[in-house]
């Protein structure tokens, strides 16, 4: 049987990290404006202006995809978490059916009775 790690340190870091790329994102919007005039030539505004249309819709499509990578990790995290805590209590408490099986012999060899509906 192959065993299955997760960090879940390294994965509340890495969501940890995207809110932070995702507070800069939402950041940048303030930082990119129309120009204003500022730089003389109408074909270079017009330029800039469709570049801050397009960074504005990819910069959306960016914060949707970072959300939701967000959630998709904290809910592994969540699931590893509940997953790791049901072991740790299975073990610690035997279950009632290896307890009732210990408490009285188990026999290994069939009947007589078994061993002919066995055979028909």
């Amino acid at each position: 049987m192959t065993d299955l790690y997760a960090d879940v340190d390294a994965l509340n870091e890495l969501s940890r990290q995207l809110q932070t790329i995702k507070t800069s994102l939402e950041g940048a919007e303030e930082r990119f404006s129309s120009p204003d005039g500022r730089f003389g030539s109408s074909g270079i505004e017009e330029a800039l202006e469709d570049f801050i249309d397009g960074w504005e819709d990819g910069r959306s499509q960016i914060l949707k995809g970072i959300d939701g990578l967000i959630g998709r990790i904290q809910a592994a995290v969540d699931a590893y978490q509940k997953t790791e805590a049901e072991i740790s209590r299975a073990v610690q408490q035997p279950s009632r059916t290896w307890q009732r099986t210990t408490q009285r012999p188990v026999k290994l060899g069939m009947s007589v009775e078994t061993r002919r509906m066995v055979h028909r």
